[in-house]
């Protein structure tokens, strides 16, 4: 567990998840850039009086025929066709993120760092193994490492675990946490490795604790 403080925005894993949260929104935008461009090709079609386009407006659109069809009754046909209720509805479902947006976001910084070669490591596959195996670690550490921490297991059984487990079996990522990655690491003596070493970050303000570190990679040339 980590006392840090989400009210602070200037703390390193605040501004780190700010950043996380924008290369998310990023990705999103990315995502809906194909049914954007479907709508209005779709609008384009049925204003050319297409008959594909018009079979697709009475498949798909709920309230069709209808005396005016604009870019937002063209953009509900597209979602209902891409299983959606609605263009909101399915903005919100393809905004969610999942653990392949966070595989995604690793990747663009280890490019912009010039890391290209860790790439192949992080993985989607590598991140669950790396959660599970991190959930199990901890619940088998000996009762007097978690004795400095009041309540500090029911806040991990209650409030860390389900979202690991949500991320590691279904994909689902949450927005209180990201993977830090670092490329040195300092040993006892004081002797400088480089690699990469990558840390599980959860922020929790409201809480019993505010936040979590779980380590979930360690490879440091000479010394692992």
């Amino acid at each position: 567990m980590q006392n840090t403080s989400e009210k602070n925005p200037s703390h390193p894993s605040a501004l780190l998840l700010r950043q996380a949260r924008q290369s998310w929104n990023e990705i999103h935008e990315h995502r809906l850039e194909t049914p954007r461009k479907q709508a209005k090709e779709l609008l384009d079609e049925f204003r050319r009086g297409e008959q594909r386009a018009i079979e697709r407006f009475n498949a798909h659109h709920p309230n069709f025929p209808k005396d005016r069809i604009c870019l937002a009754d063209a953009q509900s046909v597209i979602a209902r066709e891409h299983g959606f209720p609605s263009w909101p509805k399915m903005k919100s479902g393809l905004g969610q993120v999942t653990l392949s947006d966070e595989v995604e976001r690793i990747h663009k910084k280890l490019r912009a760092d010039g890391k290209e070669h860790f790439v192949p490591i992080v993985t989607e596959d590598s991140l669950k193994g790396a959660i599970l195996k991190g959930i199990q670690s901890y619940e088998t550490l000996p009762d007097e490492v978690h004795k400095p921490y009041e309540g500090g297991m029911q806040y991990f059984e209650d409030t860390i675990k389900p979202l690991l487990l949500e991320a590691a079996e279904k994909g689902i990522w949450t927005d209180k946490g990201l993977v830090d990655i670092y490329y040195e690491q300092k040993d006892d003596r004081g002797v400088t490795y480089e690699g990469l070493g990558a840390s599980l970050e959860m922020r929790t303000p409201g809480a019993s604790y505010p936040g979590y570190t779980l380590a979930i990679l360690d490879l440091w040339y000479g010394r692992f």
